[in-house]
């Protein structure tokens, strides 16, 4: 048995049509502000409304070339590497990704660079998904962090 709070379905249901938090609302019995529902109906009424087509794969979305990726990546590792391998506070991350995904109860919105509904979810001004926010040598390429 799943145990959701409810101000999780929001961010549950983020890019999926209305139907899905009605159907897991409808399924499911509310208890102290949370969903409680059978993992597996909760499974099944995730596969059965699949969000629509991310625009992640639409072509008038572009990302960094993967020779223009490569380079950042390797860019960015090896200054991680020569500052010692520095690594962000697990709060100071929250923070970061915070910024670039925005908040389940929609007080902070997400960055409109940040494509969550992606198959990997990342950014697409600079390409990074959100393993970047943890390396203390790494900025936003739009000086948000």
């Amino acid at each position: 048995m799943l145990n959701i709070p409810l101000e999780d379905i929001a961010a549950f249901a983020t890019n999926r049509p209305e139907s899905y938090r009605t159907a897991l609302l409808a399924a499911g019995v509310i208890e102290n502000g949370k969903l409680l529902i059978e993992a597996d109906v909760c499974a099944r009424i995730h596969a059965e409304h699949v969000p629509p087509l991310s625009i992640a794969i639409s072509p008038e979305v572009s990302f960094p070339s993967l020779p223009e990726l490569a380079r950042n990546f390797l860019s960015a590792t090896a200054a991680w590497a020569k500052a010692g391998f520095p690594l962000r506070t697990s709060s100071k991350t929250a923070e970061i990704l915070t910024i670039c995904k925005g908040t389940a109860d929609g007080l902070q919105p997400a960055c409109p660079e940040w494509l969550g509904d992606a198959l990997i979810p990342r950014c697409r001004k600079c390409g990074c998904t959100a393993l970047k926010p943890w390396l203390a040598t790494e900025r936003c390429p739009l000086h948000k962090w």
